[in-house]
C-alpha cells in the first residue's frame, strides 16, 4: 500500500506490550495477544488496535511514540478524592475520623481562597498523573463560594486530565465540636451552579456529579431533590457511606432506619450512584445496592490510616456489584498515588478474605480501569484500549528498573511498579505527561505557589 493511499491521523504509538485487565483482548488481536501491539488515534480517540505492522500499513501520523519495550494499558482512574486536601497533608495524624475533621479539615475552610482550591487541585492532580491516573473524581465540598467550583475545574481542564467535578454541598452542617466556616447551601443555589458548570465545561473533558457530603449533613426533602433533579438533567451522584458506623447510627435514630434503606426510600438509589468508602456493610446493604446496581468506590489506604476498616470487596464483586478504586483526599491519604492504592487493595483483600485468590493482579486493573470508569459515569467513554473509545493510556517503562524481571506484566503493574516506571500519560490522545515532566503546566510554578499559599494559610491543626 502506497503512502498516499494510508489514512492520516494524530497519533500512533507503535510496539507496546498491551495490558488487558479483562479477559476479552481487543477485536483482531486474539491471535496476537503475546506479541506487541500498535495503537492508532485520532480526534482524542482510540480508532484501531493491531499489529505494528497493520497499523503502519494502514495509517500515518505526525506523531508516531515508539514504546519498544514499554507496557501500555489503559489510564487509571481514580474515582474518589478532594483535591484541596493537598494542602493539608500531615496534619492531625492518628486521630479516629470525626476528631481528624474537626482538627485538621474543618478549620481550613476560612483559610481557603479561589487561588488556593486552584493550585491545590493542579497539585492534587498532577500527584495523580504521575502514577497512571487519567481520570479523576473530586468530591468538591469545599465549595466556599459558587465561583470556586470553577475554579477547580479550570485547574483539571489546564492540567489536561480526565475531570469529575463531585459538586459537594452541605444543607445541614452539624459538628460536635469547635466552630467553624458554615459552609451550608440550600439545594436549589447548589443545583443551579450544577447547570452553570456543566453549560461552561461542555465539550471539554469535565463533566459533573452532584455529591452531597454525608447523611448527617442533609434533609430528607434534600436528598428527595438530590433524586429528582439528578432524574431530570441525567447528572449521577456520589456520596460518603458507611465509611464507619456513624452513619447507620445516625439513621437509625432520626429515621428508624439504615443509612442505605434511607437512600434507598428517598429515591436516589434509582438514579446513578456512586457509594463512597462502604466499610460497614451488612448483607442486606450489599443486597439492596446490587438490585438498584450502586457503583462502590474503595479507598483501602484512607480506611486504613484512618482505622475505619476494610470494605467488604470480594462480598460486593461476588453480589455483582461495580466496585472501583480511589485514593480519597491528601488530608487523609498524604498521596494521591493510585499505584499504592491499587497495591494495597489488592493484598488487603487478600488479608481480610485469608484467601489469596480473593482478588487477582488482572481484577484489580480491570477495578482501576474499566470498573472505575463505569462508576463515574464515563464507561462508554473510557476504561479500555478499543476503537471508539478515549485515547486514555499509560505507557510503563520497566527498563533499568528494580521491578525486572517482568514475568507477568499484570503481576508487575499491580505488585512490582513505581511512579518511577510511568514513563508517559495519554488523555484523549494528548501527551499530559512524560519522563516526570508535565506538558500543559509548570510543576516548579505550581509548586512555589503552593509553598506561599500554605505559609500564607498556617498550620492551624489542634494535634
Amino acid at each position: 500500500m502506497s503512502i498516499a493511499m494510508k489514512r492520516t491521523i494524530d497519533l500512533i504509538v507503535e510496539n507496546a506490550a498491551l495490558i488487558v485487565p479483562s479477559d476479552q483482548q481487543p477485536v483482531g488481536l486474539q491471535e496476537h495477544a503475546q506479541g506487541p501491539v500498535s495503537i492508532a488515534c485520532a480526534n482524542g480517540l482510540i480508532v484501531d488496535v493491531s499489529t505494528p505492522a497493520d497499523i503502519a500499513a494502514r495509517f500515518t501520523a505526525p506523531i508516531i511514540h515508539d514504546a519498544s519495550g514499554c507496557i501500555l494499558s489503559p489510564g487509571f482512574v481514580n474515582t474518589h478524592t478532594h483535591t484541596f486536601q493537598s494542602l493539608l497533608k500531615g496534619l492531625a495524624k492518628d486521630l479516629r475520623l470525626i476528631d481528624w475533621l474537626n482538627s485538621a479539615i474543618r478549620p481550613s475552610f476560612a483559610k481557603l481562597t479561589e487561588e488556593a482550591l486552584y493550585a491545590a487541585t493542579l497539585l492534587s492532580c498532577m500527584d495523580a498523573v504521575s502514577s497512571g491516573t487519567t481520570t479523576i473524581l473530586d468530591y468538591a465540598y469545599a465549595s466556599i463560594s459558587p465561583q470556586s467550583m470553577h475554579a477547580v475545574c479550570r485547574a483539571m481542564n489546564e492540567l489536561g486530565i480526565r475531570g469529575v467535578l463531585g459538586r459537594g454541598y452541605t444543607e445541614h452542617f452539624h459538628s460536635p465540636v469547635g466552630s467553624f466556616m458554615n459552609l451550608s447551601e440550600k439545594v436549589d443555589t447548589v443545583f443551579g451552579n450544577v447547570l452553570e458548570l456543566v453549560q461552561e465545561f461542555e465539550g471539554t473533558p469535565i463533566t459533573v456529579f452532584l455529591a452531597p457530603t454525608a447523611i448527617h449533613n442533609i434533609s430528607v426533602s434534600g436528598l428527595k431533590a438530590t433524586a429528582d433533579f439528578s432524574s431530570k438533567h441525567n447528572i449521577p451522584v456520589t456520596m460518603h457511606i458507611n465509611e464507619t458506623t456513624l452513619d447507620d447510627e445516625y439513621c437509625r435514630n432520626q429515621h428508624n432506619c439504615t443509612c442505605t434503606e434511607l437512600l434507598e426510600t428517598s429515591g436516589l438509589l434509582d438514579q446513578p450512584f456512586l457509594a463512597v468508602h462502604c466499610v460497614e456493610m451488612s448483607g442486606a446493604d450489599i443486597a439492596r445496592f446490587a438490585r438498584h446496581n450502586v457503583s462502590i468506590s474503595n479507598n483501602p489506604v484512607s480506611n486504613l490510616i484512618m482505622g475505619s476498616g476494610i470494605a467488604p470487596v470480594r462480598r460486593m464483586l461476588d453480589a455483582g456489584l461495580n466496585v472501583a478504586f480511589g485514593t480519597d483526599g491528601a488530608g487523609s491519604n498524604d498521596t494521591q498515588n493510585m499505584l499504592d492504592t491499587i497495591r494495597i487493595g489488592t493484598l488487603v483483600q487478600k488479608g481480610f478474605c485469608k484467601d489469596p485468590m480473593a482478588l487477582s493482579a488482572r481484577q484489580a486493573l480491570e477495578i482501576a480501569t474499566s470498573n472505575g470508569a463505569r462508576a463515574v459515569g464515563l464507561g462508554s467513554v473510557t476504561g479500555s484500549i478499543e476503537a471508539g473509545k478515549a485515547a486514555d493510556f499509560v505507557l510503563f517503562d520497566f527498563d533499568g528498573s528494580y521491578a525486572q524481571p517482568i514475568h507477568d506484566p499484570c503481576s508487575a503493574l499491580v505488585y512490582q511498579s513505581e511512579r518511577d516506571n510511568v514513563a508517559a500519560v495519554f488523555v484523549a490522545g494528548e501527551k499530559i505527561f512524560a519522563n516526570g515532566t508535565f506538558m500543559k503546566v509548570d510543576k516548579d510554578a505550581i509548586l512555589d505557589d503552593i509553598g506561599r499559599i500554605s505559609q500564607a494559610m498556617g498550620s492551624h491543626a489542634a494535634v
